[in-house]
């Protein structure tokens, strides 16, 4: 077995709550059960363990940066221990503790969000710009004109929880947010549906709309020069291309894993009884609306 089949035997075998036992323990029963002799195992083991650290490492980085999940984590000097990334150890602080229960509910979240109609997906990411802090968040009525599903402003103060007594400066820069909210589930976004966020921006920033009496940002001052940050969501997921090109304008997407991360990290929808964390559809929906 190469090093990624046995990281993704191990994931599937642990999952995100898998209890922590010894890495080459670990190595040694996926070497078995793929039908390899013992001594065979038993010998493998040392030489592919340093390759299968080196894997789950470089997933953990790799998916924290996007914003998702890592499976599996490692503990211990030399990374010899194994375990789910959302086991709770005894000496888990209250917030790390609640944020690994809450991301056991991802899965679920993520299954909701697919199930929304397009309306609410779109009421959905104004309620995400609620939750970052929003005051202003609103879905546009004009989203099938022009490419702009939602908008709000953001003071940088609130974004960092700033004093406004010490940092009043940051409380009155707002930052102007645009978001396309695309309910695609089955559907992986390419570079032209990037294209098109960018240019419904140029738009809005011009006041050029496909008609006159159109105020698209209605309760937002847009300026020529107003800090401006892009959102694009998806239900679905994104391409290389796309993802690459929405770097490249200044854009931040996010697919429906990502989202349902984030919520999840935010505790959106999730309830928390006796050390259990559940996912309860009428809280998120509350919160939707």
């Amino acid at each position: 077995m190469t090093p990624k089949a046995i990281v993704n035997a191990m994931e599937n075998r642990l999952g995100l709550t898998g209890s922590p036992g010894q890495l080459r323990d670990a190595i040694e029963k996926e070497l078995l059960a793929s039908g390899m002799g013992a001594a065979s195992a038993a010998e493998q083991v040392d030489v592919l363990r340093k390759k299968v650290t080196a894997e789950i490492k470089r997933r953990w980085d790799e998916r924290v940066d996007l914003g998702e999940i890592a499976i599996l984590n490692l503990r211990g000097d030399d990374g010899e221990i194994v375990f789910g990334s959302s086991y709770v150890f005894g000496d888990d602080s209250d917030p790390i503790k609640q944020s690994k229960l809450n991301r056991i509910s991802a899965d679920e979240i993520f299954g909701h969000i697919r199930n929304l109609t397009f309306a609410q997906f779109e009421r959905f990411g104004r309620s995400v710009l609620r939750e970052l802090g929003s005051t202003t968040a609103q879905v546009t009525p004009h989203a099938g004109d022009q490419g702009i599903d939602f908008y709000g402003d953001i003071t940088v103060g609130s974004l960092l929880n700033a004093d406004p007594a010490i940092l009043r400066l940051m409380h009155e820069t707002k930052v102007i947010v645009v978001g396309q909210a695309k309910h695609y589930p089955t559907t992986v976004i390419g570079p032209a549906i990037v294209r098109e966020l960018v240019g419904a921006l140029s738009l809005s920033r011009t006041y050029t709309y496909s008609r006159d009496d159109l105020d698209l940002l209605n309760g937002v001052e847009l300026r020529p020069f107003s800090p401006v940050l892009a959102l694009l969501f998806s239900t679905g997921t994104f391409t290389k291309g796309a993802r690459h090109l929405a770097k490249r304008a200044g854009l931040i997407v996010f697919s429906g894993w990502q989202l349902a991360v984030f919520l999840a990290d935010k505790g959106i929808g999730i309830v928390h009884n006796g050390g259990v964390a559940k996912f309860e559809p009428t809280a998120f929906d509350a919160w939707l609306e």
